[in-house]
């Protein structure tokens, strides 16, 4: 009898550590986003929601330096365009094929005027985007731009907009360093708010 309550109590441990271990991986947390970082639950967040992707090993790249492509992406995600992103077949740059995997994501921003190509007819989606671009494309997602022009344009009076409507609230950054991946989420978290 013992033996049985003892083989009982090991499968219903074994099964609650399954159980935890199941519900952590269906919540959406990368391999590579330590719980306790100051950034993990903006990053859960925007996964469950949509927003944020994983790379093919179920990884976030928190360090990795975020490109044009993916803030568009993230942002078009944000402010539920992706459907429409999906439905374009053209790409106004020429750098930006239409086969390209964000090429609808960069339409889509540049028709919301999120973003803008480089005046020469390219975009750069592989380019590096810095906390200050970052930082206006979320702003002019918020509609705020208009503020952000009277306040002294770019980079100032976005990054002073953004301060006062929270995008970067708890962060500490110098505006022309290129932005890694976890602080984009956590300024995309706090727009959100």
């Amino acid at each position: 009898m013992n033996r049985i309550r003892k083989a009982i109590r090991i499968m219903l441990v074994t099964l609650l550590c399954m159980a935890a271990f199941c519900g952590t991986s269906l919540a959406g947390t990368f391999a590579d986003v330590p719980a306790g970082a100051s950034y993990a639950a903006a990053v859960e967040e925007l996964a469950e929601a949509g927003i944020i992707t994983g790379d093919e090993n179920g990884h976030f790249n928190p360090n990795n330096i975020i490109t044009r492509a993916e803030v568009a992406a993230m942002i078009c995600r944000m402010m539920y365009g992706e459907e429409a992103a999906k439905s374009y077949n053209e790409s106004p740059f020429t750098d930006v094929p239409a086969k390209h995997w964000a090429s609808g994501y960069i339409k889509w921003s540049v028709d919301f005027g999120i973003i803008n190509g480089y005046g020469d007819g390219t975009f750069g989606p592989e380019d590096a985007v810095t906390y200050e671009q970052v930082v206006k494309m979320l702003v002019c997602s918020r509609g705020w731009e208009q503020e952000a022009e009277d306040a002294g344009g770019y980079p100032d009076g976005y990054l002073a907009v953004a301060e006062e409507i929270g995008i970067t609230e708890d962060m500490t950054f110098t505006a022309s360093d290129k932005a890694p991946r976890r602080a984009v989420a956590q300024m995309i978290a706090n727009t959100l708010l």
